[in-house]
């Protein structure tokens, strides 16, 4: 294996660092390329021995997830969820959690403590916090979500085998004569591997699928077994009885090297295979079928998955396919053995290290005084050290018990996602909301989970740290840093140095490296199975992959037993009675569909990473069920419906999707969605599934509970307490809009009144200049009518002001004196005029233009023509002029800078927007500052700064706005130019909210619509309940300005080492600009043709690459196509993708039809034209066929 940089720094500077593959157990190498401090490509490494250059969909778009703008980078803290959090230090937060951590131990003892960790955690993470833990800490609390997939594995192999760790390796796959794959679509879960089975397929091999849905693995196998969820033992019993009774049986080796064989067979002679084919739903043939092609190869393997291992006898499942493997006396042998598809990067590493909370490293067990007396002579515990409890610690899965009975009482969860991943998850998050303490440290913030927390670290992840990992096959790999990690984030490893250092214990954790902390883990594997003692990160960055067991100076082991001789007491490997159980939660007249769950390709656990990536979401952008159609006849449920999935314990909303790929009776749905990708008030798939577990393993019953599917009526939840008062300080688009996202969420959660001292209904502001202008009558800019505020309960006051805001009593008092409670307070106070310091703003004929009030007044003003002079020249400033002017004034535009809009566009942009101003018979006067208003009681003129006058009985000042926060000054609020919140734009007051163009996000306030909807949106969720961040937003705006079409984002003007891709075209009127920084766009202006802003807007929100089409400056009008998520209404956050299947599911042919479906071009309406395109190709696909059939 090469060094990590090939060639130096690479082509082009750029540097190629190989590392191994962060999603399935496969444990593919990949090469990361770094260009720019940014990873820009990933690619499938040609030297690793288990990939050579192949890669699955997902690594490839590696760079958006690493790149997202939801990545942790400081620690943050808060004090209770009704807090804002607040960035802190790492030297204060760890303090903090040491403090916590043991204040928790002294009062309740340490095993109220417990850690919930990831197999995606690198070997020396793992470590690290185990030793923390179980040594210095004192709990054996510390488990994985890996319970979760591969506990039944474990417990399989150790009593089957005497020892976890697979037996097989990729290797036998190409030997082997017949693989039979249960529970296990490899070919969407793990298709490297897949690739491998494939080929051995075509090469003579026979390939059998237990799998109740036929998933593209079982239409390629050469037998596929459609059993019904649960039915797994009648059908591996069934099938060892044929063993038995056609002289299949390996009779020397079950006699050399096995004990329990009686039993075995005893319990298997009960399952005849006709009567297993009843219990099944195949036929008994196709039981002896294969049966026979696994018993009758010369070599053969079994594969398996979460199919077998997620359900109440998932470990007799594992038992039952090793007694298979062994009583055919296929271990030990090329091509033969069972091997466990790993479903994580490290879960393998985790159980090597003790990350179970029955383990310690080098598979001991926390149970046995030898072990634990070992770990403690090897962790050198200090005497006065609480020492390795004897107890077995509280398994992932029962730890919702654990803190509901206040058992555990702080909670670390490290790289997993529990409140979407847990089984009956609405329980869980239930249960985690009464821990005193919750820290979640993971890359990504916020997550489900992380939204729980009250303290949320940012952990460095792929390719940001160093250190190991071990694959299904137990081979070890190096993953290598390519890039540092942004902010303060750090590895695992090292957030856990930190504290155990800050507990007291310096040399026990005074790592400084990765490779460090590898040595000191691999010492204590020595002379175990799992021996790593003669790795190191310098051999296997030097060597490459090498599996275990490998002592020093030693090659590696490519499968275990070869010998015959198991870890047991008697050294024989052991079979057992398997005895069939029904899934726990079964099926009945109320729930007559058996559930089951899994995966998809593009997909990974709960969508941290691969939700970033639009390519990845487009093939499956929204969670779906699949069901027979005879079932959906009888739900009475059509194709492509919404609809409510139910269980005993929650419910589900998706898609319907009808197939046969699923047999009667049985529904499949992916559990990756959590409420962070699902629609407002969409329940997750897992608040469906059954908790019950597995009496040996701990592992729920993931692939079966019983269900109904019913029509989706709607998707908002509806709350069985009292309702909660809400109360909303502003009248405007930002507070109403805050409403409907609660709304979305939870209609019946909250008593809602909004408070606004306009006298109007709530009004679309960004249209005022349309108003102005005569285009817009004044019930049109109205975003709701009276009905609308009565039918949902709203009460609305609106022309009543606030006078003070009682933050300790939770009340405001109005003008008048009435109060008004509240249990959540959103300010949505927009903002005022920021008028400069001119002699003369008193004067009548003197106006501002903020409110429908001011429009009014300068409609009123402006009919009795004249001469208008409008002060400002930026974006507000340009809209009066046009207004004006469409009203027959003659207007005068005064600005003091040396450009119009100048926030917005470069010197050659705003020369050709100030040359369009001037053809519409518009003066303009740059440069000039306004020093008075002259007149005798009214206005009659404008004097300047050197003395020049203008005549004007009209003046509008349009010189920008300021945050309105009187009212939050004066109760105490956190107050910079806004009110200070936090990214679910909490205030610094508990239960109180600030959106819009009052509130301060990372030091920026937002005057533009699209970022204040999703301010609102993020606000709303927040108030609801549910996980929801606002990361900031690049100010990106899409308008017409004097009848010419604009658009902009980022910045106009370029800094040092970036640069400018123009053109221009002066006599139509056309501009174009793109400003790079490295591959990324970091500003574009559009004048004219507006052809390329969708894609351009698309590439700059989300920070990809700029697509070689784009960079061409002599690109055709048009441009490239954008992607369907990219915006066309970003008023409304209303994408391409969805006006088009708005037009197509209802038909839609008018553009009032689209806005009323969608919400598109009922903001600026600069998209008009796009959606208008839109309409129109739809209605030429839908003549296409109709000429084609005359």
């Amino acid at each position: 294996m090469a060094a990590h940089r090939l060639g130096g720094a690479g082509r082009g500077g750029v540097k190629r660092v190989r590392s191994t593959c962060p999603y399935c157990g496969v444990g593919c190498g990949l090469i990361a390329e770094v260009e720019g401090g940014r990873l820009s490509a990933v690619s499938g490494d040609p030297l690793h021995p288990v990939n050579r250059g192949a890669a699955c969909v997902k690594p490839l778009h590696l760079p958006a997830a690493v790149h997202a703008r939801d990545r942790a980078t400081a620690p943050l803290v808060r004090g209770s969820r009704e807090e804002r959090w607040r960035p802190a230090t790492w030297r204060s937060t760890i303090a903090l959690l040491a403090r916590r951590l043991k204040a928790l131990a002294a009062e309740h003892g340490p095993d109220a403590i417990a850690f919930y960790v990831s197999g995606q955690l690198l070997t020396e993470d793992y470590y690290a916090v185990n030793k923390l833990a179980k040594g210095f800490l004192g709990t054996n609390n510390v488990d994985s979500n890996s319970r979760l997939c591969m506990s039944s594995a474990v417990a399989g192999y150790r009593e089957s085998l005497g020892s976890d760790g697979p037996p097989a390796s990729y290797a036998d796959i190409d030997q082997a004569d017949c693989l039979l794959l249960l529970g296990s679509n490899t070919a969407a879960c793990h298709p490297i591997l897949w690739s491998r089975i494939r080929r051995r397929q075509a090469e003579g091999a026979s390939v059998i699928v237990v799998d109740p849905r036929r998933t593209d693995t079982a239409a390629a196998a050469d037998v596929h077994l459609p059993v019904r969820p649960g039915s797994d033992l009648p059908l591996l019993n069934a099938m060892l009885a044929v063993l038995a009774r056609d002289g299949l049986l390996d009779e020397r080796f079950l006699a050399r090297r096995t004990e329990g064989l009686d039993e075995a067979l005893a319990a298997a002679a009960e399952w005849s295979p006709e009567r297993a084919a009843e219990a099944c739903g195949v036929s008994a043939e196709a039981i002896v079928e294969a049966a026979r092609r696994f018993g009758q190869a010369k070599r053969a393997m079994a594969l398996w998955s979460m199919g077998a291992n997620q359900s109440t006898v998932g470990t007799l499942k594992n038992r039952a396919l090793n007694n298979l493997c062994l009583a055919t006396g296929n271990i030990g042998r090329p091509g033969t053995g069972p091997l466990s598809l790993t479903g994580q990067p490290n879960a393998m590493g985790g159980r090597e290290t003790g990350g179970l909370s029955t383990l310690l490293p080098g598979y001991r067990s926390v149970s046995s005084p030898e072990d634990r007396a070992e770990m403690r002579r090897l962790w050198a515990l200090p005497v006065d050290a609480p020492g390795i409890s004897p107890q077995p610690g509280i398994a992932a899965t029962d730890l919702v018990e654990a803190l509901e009975s206040r058992a555990v009482r702080a909670v670390w969860v490290v790289g997993t996602n529990p409140v979407v991943s847990q089984p009956d998850a609405e329980r869980f998050a239930a249960a985690l909301r009464e821990a005193e303490l919750v820290v979640v440290q993971d890359a990504y913030h916020p997550t489900e989970t992380g939204a729980l927390a009250h303290v949320a670290l940012p952990a460095a992840q792929w390719p940001e740290k160093d250190g190991t990992m071990t694959n299904s096959e137990r081979r070890v790999s190096l993953v290598q840093r390519a890039l540092d990690p942004p902010g303060l984030a750090l590895a695992d490893w090292e957030i856990f140095a930190r504290l155990g250092r800050a507990l007291g214990h310096r040399e026990a954790f005074a790592w400084g490296t990765a490779a460090e902390v590898f040595d000191e883990y691999a010492a204590t594997t020595a002379g175990r199975l799992c021996d790593v003692s003669g790795l190191s990160h310098d051999r296997l960055r030097r060597e490459g992959p090498i599996q275990w067991p490998c002592r020093p100076g030693h090659d590696g082991t490519e499968r275990l037993y070869t010998s015959g001789r198991f870890p047991t007491p008697s050294g024989r490997a052991r079979l057992a009675a398997t005895p069939h159980a029904d899934p726990a939660d079964a099926p009945d007249g109320d729930f007559p569909l058996v559930l089951t769950t899994g995966r998809l390709a593009g997909q990974w656990h709960t969508m941290t990473r691969t939700a970033k990536s639009a390519d990845l979401l487009a093939a499956d952008p929204e969670p779906f069920v699949e069901l027979h159609p005879a079932d959906a006849e009888r739900a009475g449920v059509r194709d492509g419906a919404r609809v409510r999935l139910v269980s005993r314990r929650g419910e589900a909303h998706l898609k319907a999707r009808l197939t046969d790929r699923v047999p009667e009776g049985t529904a499949f749905a992916p559990f990756h969605w959590g409420a962070l990708h699902l629609p407002p008030g969409a329940g997750a798939l897992n608040a469906v599934t059954s908790p019950a577990l597995d009496p040996v393993s701990r592992q729920a019953e993931l692939k079966a509970c019983a269900v109904r599917v019913e029509p989706a009526r709607t998707t908002a939840r509806r709350t069985a307490c009292a309702p909660q008062r809400l109360l909303v300080v502003g009248g405007g688009m930002a507070g109403l809009a805050a409403v409907e996202a609660v709304m979305e969420h939870d209609p019946s959660a909250f008593d809602v009144t909004i408070v606004g001292a306009e006298p109007q209904l709530p009004y679309n502001r960004v249209r005022l200049s349309h108003a102005l202008a005569g285009d817009l009558a004044t019930p049109a800019l109205l975003l709701r009518n009276a009905d609308w505020y009565d039918a949902r309960g709203i009460a609305l006051r609106h022309g009543v002001a606030v006078e003070r805001l009682g933050l300790r009593e939770r009340e405001v008092e109005l003008a008048g004196g009435e109060r008004l409670g509240w249990d959540r307070l959103v300010l949505a106070t927009g903002s005022q005029p920021a008028l400069p310091p001119i002699a003369g703003l008193h004067r009548s004929g003197v106006h501002a233009f903020r409110t429908l009030s001011d429009a009014q007044a300068i409609t009123a003003a402006a009919a009795r023509g004249g001469r208008a002079v409008v002060v400002g020249g930026g974006l507000l400033g340009l809209e009066a002029a046009r207004g004006l002017q469409a009203r027959g004034v003659r207007v005068t535009i005064v600005h003091l800078a040396d450009r119009l809009m100048e926030q917005q566009l470069d010197t050659l942009g705003a020369g050709l927007l100030e040359r369009r101003i001037r053809e519409l018979g518009i003066d303009v006067l740059l440069n000039a500052r306004t020093e008075e208003i002259a007149g005798n009681g009214s206005a009659e003129g404008v004097r300047l700064a050197g003395g020049q006058e203008l005549d004007a009985g009209l003046v509008v000042v349009a010189t920008g706005v300021r945050p309105d926060v009187r009212l939050a000054r004066a109760a105490g609020l956190e107050v910079g130019r806004g009110v200070v919140v936090d990214d679910e734009l909490r205030a610094s007051h508990p239960g109180v909210w600030a959106v819009g163009e009052c509130a301060e996000h990372r030091e920026t306030v937002y005057g533009l619509w699209p970022p204040v909807r999703r301010q609102a949106r993020v606000a709303g969720a927040a108030i609801a309940g549910r996980p929801a961040a606002f990361h900031g937003a690049v100010p990106a705006t899409t308008l017409k300005v004097m009848g010419v079409d604009l658009f902009c984002a980022g910045r106009a003007e370029a800094r040092p080492g970036e640069e400018e891709v123009l053109a221009l075209d002066s006599r139509s009127g056309r501009y174009r600009k793109l400003i790079l920084a490295g591959d990324r766009l970091a500003g574009a202006v559009l004048l004219g043709d507006l052809g390329e802003a969708p894609a351009l807007h698309d590439v700059i929100e989300h920070g990809r690459p700029v697509p070689d089409e784009l960079l061409n400056a002599g690109a055709a009008a048009g441009g490239a196509e954008p992607p369907p998520s990219a915006l066309v209404c970003s008023c409304n956050g209303v994408s391409r993708d969805a006006i088009e299947r708005a037009i197509a599911t209802g038909g839609l042919e008018r553009l009032e039809q689209v806005a009323a479906a969608t919400g598109a071009s009922t903001g600026c309406g600069g998209c008009r034209p796009v959606v208008e395109e839109l309409l129109a190709s739809a209605h030429e696909r839908r003549r296409e066929p109709l000429a084609a059939t005359r």
